[in-house]
């Protein structure tokens, strides 16, 4: 890989430090041109439309993870309050790693089949690596829909739905596969039990209105499309928020004496783009941990270079207000984002 023109493809690279490429990738020059024509006419609702299609009914068990993103977790709220339908945390092991005995356990003890297993593979606040495969195997054992959150996994690592062996993934353009904001995507597999789903909406490219009163649904995955439209160490008084299990190129973290909010603007001011992601995201994971601040995320992508890496650590533990110790950096924090880049370019090689 050339990275020098890579970074020439790349507008936006000259002039800032882009370290949010899990919140939105900085997009290639093609892609900038096509957008241009596209962005307001092309969108998916992706996990929803298959979420929101399942018909839970009273006591049906949704199973999810500790770390599962708040906007899904609200939809699983929002499901049970309507249908009865009842949400489970899946327990994780000591390699913070979904525990999949605990998983066989849930799914054959109780009062009835789960209705469907949720997993975010990569969370958003964090660089967590869930055993996605591991929970397929689970699922497909015992006929269970699963359903998979992927967007912060695509584009960072290989992703092979038929060795995860889920029914469904969902992603976003925006993030590490460096497209424009407004595309999704949703995959289906092909033995999916798509063909009991009806999706919250439908319009003439999901459904065919066959007569003046009804309308077929497509027995395809299209019945889901909507039509067009418009760092593994620490700088001092830095706390981590993940540092077990598999990790990638997304690191998230507090600094003792300054808010999430307050070192983002710091580092703005420094032409370097971090993201911040709040408790609201991952309340489940936030509680567990006994963290009750917003954690400031940075995450790498292939484009970045390790002088990148190292300003960026340098400004971390330079951030102010003086109340925060003034120290060099230490061993960790450096290992943890040297580690991630190192990672992302080693996968894209």
């Amino acid at each position: 890989m050339d990275l020098d023109q890579v970074r020439r493809d790349t507008p936006g690279v000259a002039d800032v430090i882009h370290f949010n490429n899990a919140g939105m990738a900085l997009p290639t020059q093609a892609v900038v041109d096509i957008q241009k024509d596209w962005l307001d006419r092309e969108a998916t609702l992706g996990g929803y439309e298959v979420f929101y299609g399942i018909p839970f009914q009273q006591g049906d068990r949704i199973l999810t993870t500790m770390l599962e993103y708040g906007a899904n977790y609200i939809a699983f709220l929002q499901v049970a309050k309507r249908t009865g339908a009842v949400i489970e945390v899946i327990a994780e092991d000591a390699n913070g790693d979904i525990d999949i005995p605990a998983l066989e356990q849930m799914v054959t003890s109780g009062p009835k089949k789960p209705a469907l297993i949720a997993l975010v593979h990569v969370p958003s606040n964090c660089g967590r690596v869930y055993d996605a495969a591991a929970v397929g195997r689970v699922a497909r054992a015992h006929s269970i829909p699963y359903l998979l959150d992927a967007c912060q996994s695509v584009g960072q690592m290989p992703v092979d739905v038929a060795a995860i062996g889920c029914d469904w993934a969902t992603g976003t353009s925006r993030k590490f596969l460096r497209g424009p904001r407004g595309i999704g995507w949703l995959y289906a597999s092909r033995s999916s039990q798509h063909t009991s789903i009806e999706p919250a909406q439908l319009d003439n490219s999901a459904a065919t209105w066959t007569t003046r009163d009804t309308y077929e649904m497509s027995s395809t995955a299209k019945r889901y499309e909507v039509y067009e439209k418009n760092f593994a160490a620490m700088v001092p008084g830095v706390s981590l928020f993940d540092q077990q299990g598999t990790l990638c190129g997304i690191v998230a973290f507090a600094k003792a004496g300054t808010t999430a909010d307050d070192a983002q603007q710091q580092l703005q001011q420094q032409g370097i783009n971090t993201w911040v992601t709040p408790l609201t995201t991952t309340r489940l994971a936030f509680e567990a941990k006994g963290i009750t601040e917003d954690q400031l995320r940075l995450s790498v992508h292939y484009y970045n270079t390790e002088e990148e890496v190292q300003r960026v650590v340098a400004a971390v533990a330079a951030l102010k207000p003086s109340t925060a110790a003034k120290a060099g950096l230490s061993s960790a924090f450096w290992l943890l984002m040297g580690g991630a880049w190192s990672s992302r370019r080693a996968s894209s090689q």
